[in-house]
């Protein structure tokens, strides 16, 4: 049977854990379990998060998101310098288009590799449970400075 470990701490997870949120099963994830079983170093564990990193794994999965739109951006760029400059001056080689390609597919798999962070199932409910008492806090904050203007 496989174990439950947290993907932040490396620990077994108890069955009975409480607020632990399981971790989606996505490409990058089945992709290191196919090597791994190559290797036959697999061990097939159930991923997730505890409760006490939630915070802190929701943090790092955002950042990686936003690292991804901005490395995603700069390979577009490398491919319409490498490639598209030289088709304007009328010398479209395959060559030199399919280069670009391979670096900016390099540049967003090490990307990958060494910033990727799994979503979590139920995402969205977290967010929202996050989003609701941010916004009861902002609230709260509004009404203390209204009423701190009428006093002054």
């Amino acid at each position: 049977m496989p174990k439950k470990v947290c993907i932040m701490c490396h620990q077994e997870l108890n069955s009975a854990a409480t607020g632990a949120v399981r971790v989606k099963d996505d490409v990058v994830i089945r992709a290191i379990r196919s090597v791994k079983k190559v290797f036959r170093a697999a061990q097939n564990n159930e991923l997730f998060v505890c409760q006490n990193d939630l915070e802190k794994h929701q943090e790092k999965r955002k950042r990686f998101e936003k690292e991804m739109l901005i490395i995603s951006a700069i390979a577009v760029i490398i491919v319409i310098l490498l490639s598209g400059l030289p088709a304007l001056a009328g010398r479209f080689q395959l060559s030199v288009f399919m280069s670009s390609i391979f670096i900016a597919v390099l540049v967003i798999l090490f990307a990958v590799v060494f910033r990727y962070a799994p979503a979590m199932e139920g995402t969205s409910r977290i967010a929202a449970k996050t989003t609701t008492v941010v916004r009861t806090v902002k609230n709260k904050k509004d009404k203390n400075k209204k009423a701190e203007k009428g006093r002054i």
